[in-house]
């Protein structure tokens, strides 16, 4: 059997090509520890006590050796026997060679490149070990009670870290003195990702980009860096920086040109300026696939869905998994800043490093450039610049036969050939009580909380006792990725009870302040606001009214509550992602809010003075909903009409809840009406609305 222990990133193991999970943090702690420092110390020993202390630093000693022994027992469990050796007193890693282990290849690798004399030589050893740095050593990962094993693979993250960076430094100066700045950009894009305040490794991405001719990507990056260091630190950038910046606005810097003849069986990696994700994907690989799927069959897939879904994600793991079956790049473009829709083939050319020609319109410079070139293009964020994204998508798609276009947006570009994946939230236990903590936890809602809050809080983890407030927060904020991230990056500062309670009033929690956040992304708010700033006034008026339903609403419920053209309305909403589909009951379709989008939605509707009417209105639509009841008690629908209350429960708990508060007569209607449907549903549900009405 052969075992591949990866811990450049989050920690993942391999048996025979099969990904696998311990049960326990345990045990990936006292793996990654042994493998580690057996490279530098092979078939060392370490005394039971050691191990003990290392993991368990805050436990008395009888109960940390009982803990370990434990862990060695899960260990063979995990990866089976005749691999840890657990002697009396020591327990040491066996000499194997069919282990493999991430950080043992990457450091491998750099030590052979420093021994080589030339760029030539290096490149391929230095980039094969930047493409083993997925992440940060043990990215997200920590020990409750194992203060000291948190403080030894902290010094061996920096340690990696300083490596790593070493590392991007020379691949960019390398490509640079071999007249290949194009292959350099990714590398000097990777090092700021690294160290967003190192001011040497900014000048090095302006300085490539001013050689491939991206010269408004280089003084981009300049006011990026100056805007940043202001912010932080309260200073200007050196004089240095400055001076390169004058010389690229003058154009002092002139492309370079250059044609590489690789040897003979040696191909180049397909260029991208895909950005380097710093967490781990989660959840998704099923909407990965499929969206894989779609662009083999066509040439223009659409992503959709609302504001923090995670289509721009999913988007760039998509063209890296894609990355080999587009031999000339995969090049992501995004369009969220942009606000002038003249200038979208302008920024495309300028990320494809494309120059301008005087004499040329750019929608024909990009044609003429990519008209033979394999390529995919990631066109992200495009529903505020739809019509521009959808001509330049049109001309580019007819005029280059081997070009495909991935984009992401709250609405289709509406073109020939078209093909859309709506992105489902993430799926999320639908209840706590009777589901297996194992089932829980394996749930990609719980999956995302519970690295996020780990990387917020350190020690965090999902336990028995935890584990249904998790399902609550994840369940309350609709499985939709950035609200989860945002909620859980909160557990530094509040208990998990406290963050439930506060979802359940404002949105405010839902902030973020670090500095990699797009600003459309710092909070819930400002990303639902992105989306409604789009729809037109008859549309926002739609979803303020229908804001009033809970549990969803099938088009009848809907033109119960606001006027106009409903099915025309709802068709523009779904297309946009403010709406989605929810289920079908016989022959009626519902309809659904992100629970999140609902939410902001009532808030709007308070905002206009429409809150009285349009919950009258509800109210009204539930009480014709049980007159007809009435009238069906004795039919043999009466099942069915049953069954369309039960759908309907959660408007019925609504219009209760307003008539408490405005119309008791109606209440007690309700509640009197009602009883056939509590007797099926649930008595001490109409108990607790008739003490409060």
């Amino acid at each position: 059997m052969r075992l591949a222990i990866q811990l450049l990133g989050a920690p993942q193991f391999h048996r025979d090509e099969v990904p696998v999970t311990p049960r326990r943090r345990a045990v990936v702690a006292l793996l990654a520890y042994l493998a580690v420092n057996d490279m530098v110390h092979p078939n060392r020993r370490y005394t039971r006590e050691s191990l003990a202390a290392l993991l368990w630093t805050e436990y008395d000693s009888a109960k940390a050796l009982t803990n370990l022994r434990h862990t060695l027992w899960e260990v063979a469990q995990f990866i089976g026997e005749g691999w840890v050796s657990a002697e009396h007193d020591t327990v040491y890693l066996k000499p194997n060679p069919d282990l493999s282990l991430d950080v043992a290849q990457f450091r491998s690798l750099l030590g052979q490149a420093s021994q080589q004399p030339s760029p030539a030589l290096r490149i391929p050893l230095l980039a094969a070990a930047a493409g083993l740095y997925q992440a940060d050593f043990l990215s997200g990962f920590t020990l409750k009670d194992g203060g000291n094993f948190n403080e030894w693979a902290w010094a061996e993250a920096e340690s990696l870290r300083r490596d790593f960076a070493s590392i991007l430094k020379t691949l960019v100066e390398d490509y640079c003195e071999l007249s290949e700045p194009q292959r350099a950009v990714l590398y000097a894009q990777r090092l700021i990702a690294l160290d967003p305040l190192h001011e040497a490794a900014y000048r090095q991405l302006m300085q490539v980009y001013a050689l491939t001719g991206q010269h408004t990507a280089a003084m981009q990056q300049y006011h990026a860096f100056e805007k940043l260091l202001r912010k932080e630190l309260n200073l200007d950038p050196q004089p240095e920086t400055r001076e390169l910046y004058k010389k690229i606005r003058k154009g002092e810097l002139k492309p370079v040109l250059f044609e590489r003849n690789l040897p003979q069986g040696q191909q180049a990696r397909p260029k991208h300026n895909l950005p380097v994700q710093l967490t781990t994907f989660i959840g998704r690989e099923r909407s990965r696939e499929e969206t894989s799927s779609l662009l083999s069959r066509n040439r223009l897939v659409t992503l959709m869905g609302p504001g923090g879904m995670g289509k721009t994600r999913l988007s760039l793991e998509v063209g890296g998994h894609l990355l080999n079956q587009f031999e000339d790049g995969v090049w992501f473009i995004p369009l969220d800043s942009l606000d002038d829709e003249d200038l979208v083939p302008q920024t495309v050319a300028s990320l494809l490093g494309i120059p301008e020609h005087p004499d040329q319109v750019m929608v024909q410079t990009l044609m003429d450039e990519l008209r033979h070139r394999n390529v995919l293009l990631i066109l992200d964020n495009c529903e505020h610049l739809l019509d521009a994204c959808a001509q330049l998508a049109e001309s580019l798609l007819k005029g280059c036969p081997k070009l495909k276009i991935l984009a992401t947006s709250r609405d289709v570009l509406r073109l020939e050939g078209e093909a859309s994946f709506h992105l489902p939230p993430l799926a999320t236990p639908q209840t706590q009580d009777t589901t297996p903590f194992d089932e829980l936890l394996a749930s990609e809602a719980v999956q995302l909380f519970a690295e996020r809050a780990a990387l917020a809080a350190s020690g965090f983890k999902i336990t028995q006792q935890n584990i249904g407030t998790v399902v609550r927060i994840c369940n309350r904020l609709d499985g939709i990725p950035l609200a989860i991230e945002l909620a859980a990056a909160r557990v530094d500062i509040l208990s998990l009870e406290e963050i439930l309670k506060q979802l359940e009033h404002s949105f405010d929690l839902l902030a973020s302040d670090r500095r990699s956040v797009l600003p459309r992304h710092q909070t819930m708010r400002t990303s639902i606001d992105w989306g409604w700033n789009l729809l037109t006034d008859s549309e926002r008026v739609f979803v303020r009214q229908i804001s009033v339903f809970m549990g969803g609403w099938t088009l009848q419920a809907a033109q119960a509550v606001s006027a106009g053209d409903i099915l025309g309305l709802t068709s523009a909403l779904l297309k946009k992602s403010f709406v989605v589909v929810q289920q079908q009951t016989g022959d009626e379709t519902r309809y659904r809010f992100h629970e999140v989008v609902r939410a902001y939605a009532q808030e709007k509707l308070v905002e206009a003075g429409e809150e009285q009417t349009i919950r009258d209105r509800h109210l009204e639509y539930v009480l014709d909903l049980v007159r007809q009841l009435d009238l069906a008690l004795h039919d043999l629908d009466q099942d069915l009409w049953l069954e369309r209350l039960f759908y309907e429960r959660d408007n019925i708990r609504a219009a209760l809840g307003w008539a408490a508060k405005t119309n008791v007569r109606a209440g007690l209607y309700l509640s009197d009406r009602l009883r056939a449907f509590w007797e099926n549903y649930d008595l001490r549900e109409e108990a607790r609305w008739l003490l409060m009405i």
